[in-house]
């Protein structure tokens, strides 16, 4: 952001988030939500929202959707390198690496642990590769959730809607079925629902100008090879405005909003 309001010749408003700070915020956040959400990051956006209010601002634009649409999350480029390893010819894998590697402890230490890591992950098709990252998976929900609980619900239940929607996505790239993906799941379920209900709580109003039905509709036309080129993410929208932001802005890696505990 600094680097960008540099550029354009912006002024540029920071704040810090301290502990307290955080904790004061954490009522109101609760209370405009109505139902669980557990994404920390709504504290650094409420702040944002606010900071704008008392500057006199009343309506932000947002760029959620832009990773959606362009290729820009980071576990784009982490699934191109687990999908390499089907490149390997089927019979080396199935006849050589897998069966001394697979054999391994899960702790295996040094590179024939990490080789055996990437191997196991590399193996599990998508989607449900793509979300074994995701604290319930890596974690083995099944061990985390009372027993109780489990029996009284389809474990299953949550695969099934993302497989719904990774098969139901008109697209013959697997990028672009995990991309439809995220639009239906972190952008619909989860990134919208935060800043709209945030920004509410902080009295401003949101656009996201990056999820305009025609942009969307023109981006899912392009092909995969234009969003991750290799392991480039944003391809086609870091060349696209190359003449308008600063090479240090489309260069510099993706930052969140860190959030104080």
């Amino acid at each position: 952001a600094r680097l960008t309001a540099r550029h354009f010749g912006a002024t540029l408003h920071t704040r810090i988030v301290k502990p307290d700070d955080a904790l004061e915020a954490l009522p109101g956040l609760v209370d405009v939500y109505d139902e669980p959400l557990g994404n920390n990051s709504a504290i650094g956006t409420l702040f944002c929202a606010r900071m704008a209010r008392e500057h006199g601002v009343t309506h932000l634009l947002a760029g959620d959707g832009g990773d959606e649409i362009f290729g820009g999350n980071e576990r784009y480029r982490v699934d191109r390198v687990f999908a390499r390893y089907d490149r390997i010819p089927a019979a080396l894998r199935r006849g050589l690496l897998e069966p001394m590697l697979l054999g391994l402890p899960d702790d295996a230490p040094g590179i024939l642990g990490r080789a055996r890591r990437y191997i196991r992950r590399a193996s599990i098709p998508n989607p449900r590769r793509f979300y074994s990252y995701e604290f319930h998976v890596a974690q083995n929900a099944v061990e985390i959730l009372d027993a109780d609980f489990l029996r009284r619900v389809n474990a299953d239940a949550p695969w099934q809607v993302l497989e719904g929607h990774f098969r139901r996505a008109e697209a013959s790239a697997e990028l672009n079925r995990l991309m439809y993906l995220d639009l239906k799941l972190t952008i619909g379920d989860n990134d919208l629902f935060k800043v709209t209900r945030t920004a509410e709580l902080g009295g401003v109003s949101i656009r996201f100008p990056f999820l305009d039905l025609p942009l969307v509709e023109f981006m899912g036309t392009l092909p995969a090879s234009l969003k991750v080129r290799g392991l480039e993410k944003r391809y086609l929208f870091k060349r696209a405005f190359r003449n308008l932001l600063p090479t240090e802005t489309l260069a510099k890696r993706k930052h969140g909003f860190g959030v104080p505990t």
